[in-house]
């Protein structure tokens, strides 16, 4: 798939995230594994969010020897909600990035509601980070949620990640979105 239309679908999401998804907070900080792709979801979500909202916003690349520094610095933030956004070549490296960054946030006693990019970060990921007894704890003390794309039915999901067991959890659909005609062709391309 071209680069061009990979860029695109993460500038329509980001719009309908930060529009619509977004539309009830006033302070939002958004982090993301420092690539590309996530970059442009971040900035397109940044933009849609301040265009809607008059609310205030911190973009945050995540990297590996950072991430108590970066964990204090959004602690102190203190945003409403936090945006995860995760997905790049190395699966091994992402997933040990998720996970180290959440027990920092974990570590700093954080808490807001987190949503979490589920388009590339996939729900078998998050139940293998959901056996971790601090995910686990992060889950289950703070309001988590993660967005999907179906392409088949033009919508984002916004599903409630909701800690049903000790290491399991549910996903619950909570929201549904429409996307728009060329994103869904996009989508589909």
């Amino acid at each position: 798939m071209e680069l061009t239309t990979l860029m695109q679908r993460r500038v329509y999401l980001g719009n309908i995230i930060g529009y619509r998804i977004l539309a009830n907070y006033n302070k939002i900080a958004v982090t993301f594994e420092d690539n590309t792709l996530n970059n442009i979801l971040a900035a397109s979500i940044e933009s849609a969010f301040l265009s809607a909202t008059s609310g205030r916003f911190i973009n945050i690349p995540l990297h590996i020897g950072e991430l108590n520094h970066l964990a204090v610095k959004i602690k102190e933030f203190s945003p409403q909600s936090l945006i995860i956004i995760m997905g790049g070549d190395d699966e091994k490296y992402t997933l040990h990035l998720f996970k180290s960054f959440a027990h920092h946030l974990y570590n700093e006693e954080f808490h807001a509601d987190i949503l979490i990019d589920g388009v590339d970060f996939e729900e078998r990921k998050l139940r293998e980070i959901a056996k971790d007894r601090d995910m686990y704890q992060l889950f289950e003390e703070n309001n988590i949620y993660v967005f999907t794309i179906d392409p088949r039915e033009g919508i984002v999901i916004l599903n409630n990640l909701v800690p049903s067991s000790e290491s399991q959890f549910k996903l619950y659909v909570i929201n549904e979105f429409p996307i728009s005609f060329d994103y869904v062709k996009l989508l589909k391309s």
